[in-house]
Order: structure tokens, then sequence, then C-alpha cells
């Protein structure tokens, strides 16, 4: 009995010796830990950086608009630097105020935001530059009765207060509100454009009355009778349906594009009779004229070689560069002069009868009067 109880004393002594020692050797241990800032690698020294946490970039919820029916925001407009609206986001602008049921009056709110790069007056100033830049560029047909109001914010309405690249295109922004015309406007927040254009009505032309219509033809007939009263119907030479257009003076006409020919002197039998190589001298208020060469094909086609105008004024000689028009009469042909370019003399008209060479009757044009000329 003895040997029994000292044999139970001896085991748990042993059982509880190994327990203890078992909780000994679990225990945790703390080495050491060494943070080097450089490790040796193959005989190179290879710094280690500790990588720092990212800044957690604030949102500003109540800066942001909702993209609706009547609200849009539209990003990437702008180039850096620049007030001119770039035309895909013009483009996109006009389809969504297309879109919005308020067609006619409605007040349309523009608002131009930037981000934080440059400072705070710089960024001020270029958006309400870019704000009355789209502000001026709104006006088509469809809301020709709107009210435009516009204002640039700056970079005092930050979606994203930092400067990553996504932070940016957010914050550089356009935004356009349409409102009902009786939506109530904080002036000191906005501004009226107030240089919107009403769309005027075109005027119809009024049918001149037969009065009208027969006092024309009379004026115009005795304008046309240069070489009797039996000349009537002047018409451009070689194109009869021409005749139409033609206006009473030079001063109402224009050189007319047409195809010209080449002068040469074998070409001479051509030439309409007395108008080969011609020279008209005359007078007007006193002043010497003259105009050479003179030249007219048979078949209406003028040569390319134009005449020069000279004429003497206070005693100095002006030469003058001219272009011509020819028409033709019942009676005679009507040459045309045109100077070319705002000098005193704007054009002259002189007719030759077919019956003979002499100039039966001429008038020079200036710029503010209209002279006879007096064939020499």
């Amino acid at each position: 009995m003895l040997i029994m109880k000292t044999y139970i004393f001896y085991l748990t002594t042993f059982t509880v010796i190994l327990f203890l020692s078992a909780c000994a050797s679990t225990a945790p241990s703390t080495p050491h830990v060494v943070t080097p800032k450089s490790i040796k690698v193959k005989d190179k020294v290879v710094k280690v950086v500790d990588v720092k946490a990212k800044v957690t970039t604030t949102f500003h919820q109540e800066n942001s608009t909702p993209n609706d029916a009547t609200n849009r925001v539209f990003l990437d407009c702008f180039k850096t630097g620049k007030i001119t609206l770039q035309k895909s986001c013009q483009q996109k602008i006009a389809k969504f105020l297309k879109s919005v049921p308020l067609k006619d009056k409605r007040n349309i709110f523009i608002e131009v935001h930037t981000d934080k790069a440059g400072s705070d007056k710089k960024n001020l100033l270029i958006s309400k530059k870019r704000a009355a830049y789209v502000a001026k560029s709104l006006y088509y047909k469809e809301y020709k009765f709107s009210k435009v109001y516009f204002n640039g914010f700056g970079e005092s309405k930050l979606i994203y207060d930092t400067l990553t690249p996504k932070a940016n295109r957010a914050n550089r922004r356009v935004v356009l509100k349409v409102r009902d015309k009786n939506t109530q406007v904080a002036k000191k927040y906005y501004q009226l454009y107030k240089k919107y254009k009403k769309v005027q009505k075109k005027k119809k032309a009024k049918r001149p009355t037969k009065i009208e219509v027969k006092q024309k033809q009379k004026k115009s007939l005795d304008i046309l009778s240069y070489t009797g009263q039996a000349d009537i119907g002047w018409i451009y030479f070689g194109k009869p349906s021409l005749g139409k257009k033609f206006t009473i003076s030079c001063r109402d006409d224009k050189p007319r594009k047409v195809k010209r020919k080449a002068v040469s002197k074998s070409k001479k039998s051509e030439f309409t009779q007395g108008f080969y190589d011609k020279k008209i001298v005359g007078m007007f208020k006193g002043e010497h004229v003259e105009v050479y060469p003179v030249y007219l094909y048979e078949n209406g086609k003028l040569p390319i070689n134009n005449p020069t105008l000279l004429y003497t004024q206070k005693g100095q000689t002006i030469r003058l560069q001219t272009t011509v028009n020819a028409y033709r009469g019942k009676k005679g042909i009507l040459y045309r002069i045109f100077v070319n370019g705002k000098k005193n003399i704007s054009c002259m008209d002189i007719v030759f009868p077919y019956s003979k060479e002499a100039i039966s009757y001429g008038r020079v044009y200036t710029q503010k009067n209209e002279y006879v000329f007096q064939p020499e």
C-alpha cells in the first residue's frame, strides 16, 4: 500500500514537470528585427525605401452635378490655357439643349470650373472668360428666345481636392442647367448675356407697280438711245441672253468674266471694222483723255489686251489700267470701260455707230459725278 502511494506521487510530479516544460518552450519569442536601409546584392548596394501609405482624396459631393434631363456636365471642353471651346464639346452642348423639353422661353445657366493647378486669381479669370465664350456660342434657332446666364467659379468648387489626372479631369468641367423661364435667378452668382440675337424676319421684296415699270423703261430707252431714237436693244457681244441684265450706266455694271483671245496682226480681218488698234481721244471737264488700244472681235470675244486710259490732271499725266465690256445695239456698239481699283475715274461709256467711225456719244463717270465726253 505504501509502495502504491509513492508511485502515484512520483507519477504526478513527473507529469507536472512535463507540462511546465512544454509551456516554457511554446512561449513567444521577440527576436530583434533589423530594418536595413540598404541591401548588398552581388557586391551592389540597393537602397530600400519605405512605401508610404497613399493619401486619401477628399471628395466634395455637394459640388458635383448629376446628369439628368435638365442638367449636364461636359468634360474636355477646353485645351490647357485656352478659352476657345472645342468643336466636339460644342456639338454635345447643342445636342443636349435640343433634347430639353423647354424649347422656346427658358433660362440657361452656364458654370465653368477649373482644377487646382495654377493660382486662384488666374483660374478664376480664365473660367469667367470661358463661360462668356460658351454663352456666346449658344445662339441657335432652337432656343432663340432663351435667356443665358453664365459665370466662372475657378477652383472654388472642386469635386476632388487633389491634383491627380482623374481629379483634374473631373474638376475641369462645364455645367449646363436648363430651367423654366419663371425660375428665380441669383444675380450675384450669374451674369446675363445681353447680346442675344433676335431672329429678324426677311422683308419680302415689293413688286414694282405698272407705273414704276413704265417709268423705268422710259428712262432706260432715253439713256440707251445713244445713236438715235430707234437704237434700243443693247445686248452683250455673242450672248443675247445677257441683254436683260444690261444696266443703264457703267457705274451700275460690272466687268463680265469672258474667254479672251490673243491679239495678232495676222488676224486683223477678224476684228470689227474700225476696232483694230484704235485710239480714243477727247475731253471731259477740261481734262485731256486718251484710251488706247481699242480691240474688238467680230464674234463678240474680247482680246487679252485691255486698253490703258490716260488723262491729264493739273499738268500731270495719270495712267489707269482698265477692263472692258462690249455691247451690240441696232445702230452701234457700246464700249464700256471699267477702271481697275478705286481711282478718280471709275468708268467710261463710249458709243461707236456702224455708219461712221466718229464717236456719237460718250460719258465719263468719276467717284461722285458724271460728265459728257467730248471727242476730238
